[in-house]
């Protein structure tokens, strides 16, 4: 159990899908303007990449692989990508269909974001056994959902503070975001 937690740690901190593997970047800047879209993409996004990983690792083994089909790897995944974006979009506009309407657009782009498809191309890679494999896809996942908050929430308080004009806006989000990621390098020990 130990295990499961370090794993999962490190997959949301130390290796952290944006800052460190440099996956859905611009997500981490499109959706976090204010805290609330921010927080309504995280509980999206996090569903989403878990359910398309283990889909998508499933299907690999079982069909792409057996068949040498692994050339259709990509296709596959963002297949199955916006398939379940498409599930998640049919429910959330049903169920809450006042953040569909704020929404609606935003959540289909998910089904092509390069953190949910990144993160599948890069698990089937390692051969690990299915246990790592699951607290490495939760880890990623919630360190995804747990950045979007942070940086929604950093970026509300950087309205207040006097930053001069030429670093005001994107400047300061892209050098803040260059600091944290050599702080999760480093503490990794890759910097």
């Amino acid at each position: 159990m130990t295990e499961f937690f370090s794993i999962l740690i490190t997959a949301a901190i130390l290796n952290n899908i944006v800052l460190v593997q440099q996956l859905g970047i611009s997500s981490l800047f499109a959706f976090s303007p204010r805290l609330q879209t921010a927080a309504d993409m995280a509980i999206a996004s996090f569903p989403v990449m878990v359910l398309s990983t283990i889909i998508n690792l499933t299907l690999l083994r079982l069909v792409l692989v057996p068949l040498n089909l692994q050339a259709l790897a990509l296709v596959l995944f963002v297949l199955v990508s916006a398939g379940i974006v498409t599930l998640l979009a049919a429910t959330v506009s049903k169920a809450l269909p006042l953040a569909w309407h704020r929404h609606g657009l935003e959540l289909l782009l998910l089904s092509g974001n390069s953190a949910i498809i990144g993160l599948a191309l890069s698990t089937t890679l390692t051969a690990a056994p299915i246990p790592v494999l699951l607290a490495s896809i939760f880890g990623s996942a919630l360190g995804f959902s747990v950045l979007l908050l942070l940086f929604a929430a950093f970026n509300e308080r950087l309205q207040l503070l006097p930053i001069p004009p030429a670093f005001a806006g994107m400047p300061i989000r892209l050098i803040s975001a260059g600091i944290v990621s050599l702080c999760l390098l480093s503490m990794s020990g890759a910097a």
